[in-house]
Formats: structure tokens, sequence, C-alpha cells
């Protein structure tokens, strides 16, 4: 399923989400985002007996990977946020010593951020953050006006009644 790791010092792996989703999604997988979107990006380990310098790289399909040291040992995570403007992919290594001389490695499959640029209702937000691209009407930027239609029209999860812009109370 290409949600792999290897490695000889412990288990790393890395997960991403978008800014108006709470679902991770996991490397070996594909996120699709609106151009200019904000990523958050979360590498996770476990047992990581050897000390070793965590670098989580981004690159772009065919270009140059930039990337993020940390010094890990344990257990715990690293959060970082990047803006997207094209297709790009994460992926993480950790390393003791140096990549020449390193006894203790760890190795992640990558995360693959696509760009979405589809818009199939015209509205101007793209099919990757509006809940509904076959209404023009609803998007995350439209107001919760309409509070008897039914509808969920500012893509907040919360319809109607419920949505606290028509007094209820959101969850």
């Amino acid at each position: 399923n290409g949600r792999s790791t290897v490695s000889n010092n412990g288990l790393l792996y890395l997960e991403a989400k978008k800014p108006y989703n709470t679902t991770w999604a996991m490397q070996g997988s594909t996120l699709k985002v609106c151009r200019d979107d904000t990523v958050t990006v979360k590498a996770t380990w476990a047992s990581v007996n050897n000390p070793c310098t965590l670098n989580i790289l981004k690159g772009a399909i065919g270009g140059l990977e930039f990337g993020n040291l940390f010094s890990i040992s344990g257990s715990g995570s690293g959060v970082m946020a990047n803006t997207f403007s094209q297709n790009a992919y994460y992926r993480a290594e950790c390393l003791s010593g140096t990549s020449e001389n390193s006894q203790y490695r760890m190795y992640t499959n990558p995360l693959w951020v696509e760009i979405d640029s589809t818009d199939a209702d015209s509205d101007g937000v793209c099919s990757a953050r509006d809940c509904n691209d076959a209404d023009s009407a609803i998007h995350p930027d439209s107001a919760e006006t309409a509070c008897s239609d039914g509808k969920d029209n500012d893509c907040d999860g919360n319809v109607d009644g419920a949505d606290s812009d028509c007094g209820g109370t959101s969850s």
C-alpha cells in the first residue's frame, strides 16, 4: 500500500492534513489541496534506541528537495507547515552519524501533495476545499444565511439550526 518504513532503529511515519480537514493522510497516499493552501505535516517516531537526525524533506517532482532537521530519540512527533503552489512530496529519513557512515537508519515512502485546480461550479473555490462543487452558492467563503434550506452553505460541517450563524450551537 506504499505506507511502509524501512528501519533498523524504531518506527517512523509521516502524515499530512489540509487546513480545512481533520483527517490525516498517511505516507504512500496522495493529498489533494488547492493552490496556496497550507499543509500540516507530522512525523511520528517510536522506540528510537539510537539517537539520529530526522530530516523531513519536501521536494518538487523533478526538482530540488529542501529539508528540516530534528534531533530525535525515544518516542515523539514533530510538526511543520508549508504552503503549496505546485505538486510536491514529503519523505523522511533519520540517520545516525553521517549518511556515508550511518549505522542506524529509518526511511519513509513519500507522501504526495497534488494541487487541485478543478472548480466544477465556477465559484472560485477548488474542488479539494469546496464541500459541494456542484452548487456555486455553497463554499467555505459563503455565509450561512439561508437557515432553513437543509444545506451546509458555508462548509463548516453544520447545517441550518446546528450552525452558529443561524443561532445554533456549532460542534
